[in-house]
């Protein structure tokens, strides 16, 4: 960098404008702008380490875009993988600690089972992921029989 245009400058104006110049073009060279996304309603039931899943999942995604090789294919395969497998359990584990949780107080049990119950506006398969019944798809009796393992 010539910093010739700073140190020669007869007024400080102009030195401090031409040194904001040159440092703004380091910067933007060394420290360009990154977009990232934050989502301000995150679930409960994440965590970082699940987080961290995701990213390598992305990571291989968009590097097999990049260039199309096994080695980055395998690699997001296992990742989808874990992470799906990783999703169900932190679920299952976050029910398990709200039933618990509440166990003994009725009206706060039943708060938390509706956040899960599918309602008749959609087709939430929330509680079969939950609970481990993929094929719920909302019938009241065979959420009723999954629950009741989880019930003392």
């Amino acid at each position: 960098m010539d910093w010739s245009r700073v140190t020669l400058s007869e007024n400080i104006y102009q030195a401090a404008t031409a040194f904001n110049v040159i440092f703004t073009k380091i910067v933007d060279k060394h420290l360009p702008w990154k977009k990232i996304r934050i989502r301000a309603n995150s679930a409960a039931w994440i965590n970082n380490e699940f987080l961290s899943l995701l990213d390598a999942r992305e990571y291989h995604s968009r590097q097999y875009n990049i260039c199309p090789c096994p080695f980055h294919f395998e690699k997001w395969r296992l990742s989808r993988l874990v992470a799906h497998h990783m999703k169900l359990r932190l679920k299952r584990e976050y029910v398990k600690n709200c039933l618990a949780e509440h166990k003994n107080d009725s009206k706060k049990l039943w708060h938390e089972i509706r956040q899960f119950w599918p309602s008749s506006k959609s087709n939430s398969t929330m509680i079969g992921d939950i609970l481990g019944a993929d094929t719920i798809k909302g019938k009241a009796e065979k959420i009723e029989c999954s629950l009741c393992k989880y019930w003392p």
